[in-house]
């Protein structure tokens, strides 16, 4: 009789040891375990609540997953519920748990739907992993903010210029218009041979601010219009005038020629500089940003030609038109070599 009952003594001790197991495994778990009903109300909470959520288990029974979660996450956690199914039943999703003393902590949730409708939920604390990674994005969103800045005058820099360009005229807005102006100073080369590159630095930071200063007095009500004011290299600036016409971009060229015209005084040095502006308009219809620069570029080099401190708009002219034609018939030299430095008498 002893014999024949044996196995089921044994049995049951395995079985025995097996939920000892389980439950050793279950509480002694860094990971919090849930078991909720079809209802998704717990179930069952595991003793790790306390330190994944800042909740006693016994806090947490009988209540569904949002009366912790973060209001912004608990539309995202919804979706991953309701797409359960016994063809799908695992899922994962993260989110803020707002603890009780109002803190936020980023948590883990893997979900595992039973046949039976039950749901087993394992909770994970990341809060650790989910900082580390917004730091990294703040960081690698700081360094991409930092290569569309020019880092001497602060201003968007060139690439960020033709980006922005590029956006503009893409926009494809029926009778949107952009204006293009490029700025060249006339007299900037003698003031680094004369006064050092700290002296020219100034002149250069000076520049760039009265340039982002010109359209708060050009234009009282800006709303219809963007002005973007960028440092492309050296001692060249350009100027995005968005929704901009041909008689408000003249103003503004016009106005850009006035503005750097007062001496710069710095470390008892006046140093007098001039700009010579090249000014071109076009529809924002999808127009080649290589070719409105190159516009701007020949209409400036027309400026210089003509003594410099002034502007000259760029006229309709063939698409097919050799630049290099041109710019050799204006007398002044190729854009890879047209820098010259103009000696004129400095003002001490």
């Amino acid at each position: 009789m002893s014999n024949e009952q044996s196995p089921s003594a044994d049995e049951a001790a395995a079985a025995d040891d097996r939920v000892s197991i389980y439950r050793t495994l279950v509480e002694n778990s860094a990971d919090m375990l849930v078991l909720a009903s079809d209802q998704l109300e717990r179930i069952y909470v595991s003793p790790s609540a306390l330190q994944v959520t800042g909740y006693a288990p016994e806090q947490l029974v009988g209540s569904t997953p949002f009366a912790i979660i973060h209001p912004d996450d608990q539309a995202e956690v919804a979706a991953v519920l309701e797409g359960l199914s016994q063809d799908q039943p695992n899922a994962s999703v993260m989110w803020r748990c707002i603890r009780p003393d109002g803190t936020q902590r980023w948590l883990a949730t893997t979900y595992r739907l039973l046949p039976d409708g039950r749901l087993v939920a394992v909770v994970r604390d990341i809060h650790a992993r989910k900082q580390a990674e917004i730091q990294l994005q703040d960081a690698l969103a700081r360094l991409e903010a930092l290569a569309m800045v020019d880092p001497l005058t602060g201003i968007a820099n060139r690439r960020a210029f033709l980006e922005g360009l590029e956006r503009c005229l893409s926009c494809n807005a029926p009778g949107r218009q952009a204006a293009v102006l490029l700025v060249d100073l006339d007299d900037f080369k003698p003031i680094n041979d004369l006064y050092g590159h700290a002296a020219g630095d100034t002149v250069l930071t000076t520049v760039a601010e009265r340039l982002q200063n010109v359209w708060s007095s050009l234009q009282p009500n800006r709303d219809a219009h963007s002005w973007v004011v960028a440092r492309l290299g050296g001692d060249e600036f350009a100027v995005l005038l968005d929704g901009a016409t041909r008689e408000l971009a003249e103003q503004a060229a016009h106005a850009i020629v006035w503005a750097t015209m007062p001496p710069i005084v710095s470390g008892g040095l006046s140093m007098e500089i001039s700009a010579s502006v090249g000014v071109t308009v076009t529809a924002c219809d999808g127009s080649d940003p290589k070719a409105l620069l190159l516009r701007a570029d020949i209409a400036m080099y027309e400026a210089k030609r003509q003594g410099g401190a002034g502007y000259c708009l760029f006229e309709a002219m063939p698409d097919s038109l050799d630049a290099r034609r041109v710019i050799d018939a204006l007398g002044v030299k190729a854009p890879s070599s047209r820098r010259r430095a103009v000696f004129g008498q400095q003002t001490n």
